[in-house]
């Protein structure tokens, strides 16, 4: 089985590479999730089976694949505009064949789709031509690794970083990456600092995605006794289970899905349903962890280190109105 999800999650990424418009690799991102999920889910019961850490770094690996495949593509599309001595004509040709190889992949689906009423012969016309297309297209990536290896490294290959490496790469010792991958029924949580790996897996309840719905609302609509229920809720949910592994330590939390939309520093450690007005003396998850975000942990460390720029010595701030 997990043979079958690596194959089908390689296959994913070679896919999100030939769409061209950001929307399209967006959605095929929420389309394709739970294969990520799936596959992570095969390597933590062959680690429960085993006891083999391996496989363990390999549900990591789909972890930061879910994530890593689409934003990567979206900030690599961006970053290889900067790229120079490409020739024109290469890369004119390259957003052709993608546009090509996407209308006759729609023109086949509508045919298929149709009722009763699908003309073989044009399905079979227009597979040979969307098979010689993606013959070309792979011609010309490989140009591209031969020719312009940076540009190709950067839109083309995947790549994720082990938790070793990661580990190696820390600059703080009391620094700790959680990382989460959210599934329809079970949601993953790995834990990484310099001298912790580990992974814990947890049972999703089907009143899981409502407490997010329900926080957010709270915070938006600012009803307080709902706010200091489901922020505690959440908090015994999602941090409790790791509590062991994050005592004392920054964290860098990796959010995925519906846990996106919520501040993370905005949990309550402890219910102070009693005193729902007074909010200075509640018990914030910021006030036990320094707490920021980032979108995926290869692209974390695979960003290079940018300079600081002193031109401005100024910082701004405004209230921002939810509606």
């Amino acid at each position: 089985a997990l043979a079958s999800y690596q194959i089908a999650c390689k296959q994913i990424e070679k896919l999100s590479i030939q769409y061209r418009s950001e929307q399209s690799k967006l959605a095929l991102g929420e389309e394709t999730h739970e294969m990520f999920v799936g596959g992570a889910s095969a390597a933590y019961q062959l680690f429960q089976l085993t006891g083999d850490p391996d496989y363990k770094s390999v549900a990591y690996s789909f972890a930061q694949r879910s994530k890593a495949c689409v934003l990567r593509q979206i900030l690599s599309d961006e970053k290889a505009k900067q790229f120079a001595g490409i020739p024109d004509s290469m890369l004119t040709l390259e957003s052709k064949l993608k546009l090509d190889i996407a209308f006759y992949q729609k023109k086949i689906r509508e045919q298929q789709t149709t009722d009763g009423l699908s003309d073989s012969s044009k399905i079979a016309s227009w597979q040979s031509r969307l098979f010689s297309l993606k013959r070309q297209f792979e011609n010309l990536v490989r140009g591209f690794e031969q020719n312009y290896p940076e540009y190709y490294r950067l839109k083309y290959h995947y790549e994720t970083i082990s938790p070793f490496d990661m580990q190696q790469q820390l600059s703080e010792s009391n620094l700790c990456i959680i990382e989460y991958l959210l599934g329809n029924s079970a949601l993953f949580v790995f834990i990484l600092s310099r001298d912790i790996f580990d992974l814990i897996y947890l049972k999703i309840e089907s009143d899981f995605v409502e407490t997010i719905h329900e926080l957010r609302a709270s915070l938006v609509q600012r009803t307080d006794s709902s706010y200091i229920n489901n922020a505690h809720i959440l908090y015994q949910k999602i941090i409790v289970p790791i509590q062991p592994h994050i005592t004392n330590k920054k964290l860098v939390i990796i959010p995925d899905g519906m846990l996106g939309y919520i501040p993370f520093e905005a949990l309550l450690c402890s219910n102070s349903s009693g005193t729902p007005n007074n909010f200075r003396q509640l018990d914030y998850l910021i006030f036990h962890h320094q707490i920021r975000y980032h979108y995926s942990a290869s692209l974390m460390f695979q960003s290079p280190i940018r300079k600081p720029n002193n031109r401005y010595r100024f910082v701004g701030f405004a209230p921002v109105e939810f509606w």
